[in-house]
């Protein structure tokens, strides 16, 4: 008996030392995050089966490389998950490419870039922000939050030893250059983000089922989520108190989505009483209930800040046109949300 668990012991070493291995070579989960590092591919070009493309600049986000005259630029960059990184539209109709075009027939000097992350929460913005977009000095950040903080309180505690960023022992530092665990770490987050996200794949919203769910349901629903939701306040606190430090302009956007109460103006189907899966609400209008609770948390550091808000989720229509899933941005899509996020930087950018 002990024989064998000895084999199988060794047998599962050999094997965990062969997957790093073949994870160092080829990753096809690749990390964008390796304990509290935030890893940043440049000059990447990806073409997808159904003719799109996606191009990585040489500093690791969408957009127009730095150029010679790059410090003499008015920098902007668009924080957020995949709602802003738009992976699945092509070069050019992700809405901070189309939002740079827009500005640019203002004043050419601006220069724009999208640094959304696929998955990431306040959590991994407060990182990018502290261990990379700093450094280039931006001159004011769009913060687009709130779909990958629903239900997230505090981090595990994995996530909170990296994010302490203090001397650690042997043992942490050879699972933080782990392929193997890095990438279990990574699929774990999209999984957490796929989870709480409003929605994940294109949909029909014709072919989808319907539910009902009383006032009082999505009230006790909304009450669970009060600390996640205080918790991220104190996020967005944070991400803005650091911005500030580093001679910032943040800029805070609600999350918008198709779910929600009200009659699709394409198909004419009444959206809040569909029913929408992996939710802990059930309908689209109870999903859009809790959503708001995380709006409102926004609504309510900008006030208490004075950090300029756009609420997305009051001007952008609740309309299939725009929403490929529950969430996600159709090109149309994309480019209303660039229209309404240029009207709201445009008395920004003038100043008083």
């Amino acid at each position: 008996m002990l024989k064998n668990l000895l084999a199988l012991g060794i047998g599962l070493l050999l094997s965990l030392v062969l997957l790093e291995g073949v994870l160092r070579i080829y990753n096809p989960f690749p990390a964008r995050l390796k304990g509290d590092k935030i890893i940043l591919p440049a000059n990447q070009v990806y073409h997808y089966t159904n003719g799109q493309t996606f191009t990585i600049n040489s500093i690791g986000f969408r957009g127009e490389n730095p150029g010679a005259d790059f410090t003499k630029r008015y920098k902007i960059f668009c924080i957020g998950g995949s709602t802003t990184e738009c992976s699945k539209l092509t070069d050019g109709q992700d809405w901070p490419n189309i939002l740079s075009a827009f500005l640019k027939k203002d004043d050419p000097n601006i220069w724009v870039n999208n640094a959304g992350l696929n998955g990431h929460s306040t959590y991994g913005h407060q990182i990018l922000l502290d261990d990379h977009l700093q450094k280039f000095k931006p001159n004011l950040v769009v913060f687009l939050t709130g779909c990958n903080d629903l239900g997230r309180i505090e981090l595990g505690s994995w996530d909170s030893l990296q994010l302490k960023k203090e001397q650690v022992d042997w043992k942490t530092k050879v699972f933080e250059g782990s392929e193997v665990v890095s990438t279990i770490l990574n699929v774990r987050r999209a999984m957490m983000a796929s989870k709480f996200s409003l929605g994940l794949y294109p949909i029909s919203i014709d072919t989808l089922p319907r539910i009902e769910v009383s006032e009082e349901q999505m009230d006790s629903i909304v009450e669970l989520h009060r600390p996640a939701a205080m918790a991220y306040r104190k996020r967005l606190l944070k991400l803005i108190a650091s911005s500030k430090a580093y001679g910032i302009q943040p800029v805070l956007c609600t999350q918008p989505a198709l779910w929600g109460p009200g009659i699709d103006p394409v198909t004419g189907i009444d959206i809040g009483s569909l029913r929408v899966q992996y939710t802990d609400v059930n309908s689209a209008a109870g999903h859009w209930r809790v959503m708001e609770y995380y709006n409102d948390q926004a609504r309510a550091v900008a006030a208490e800040t004075g950090v300029p808000l756009i609420d997305l989720a009051v001007k952008m229509k609740k309309s299939s046109a725009f929403f490929d899933d529950g969430i996600h941005f159709t090109p149309r899509g994309s480019r209303e949300v660039a229209y309404i996020v240029y009207k709201g930087l445009v008395p920004i950018l003038k100043g008083p």
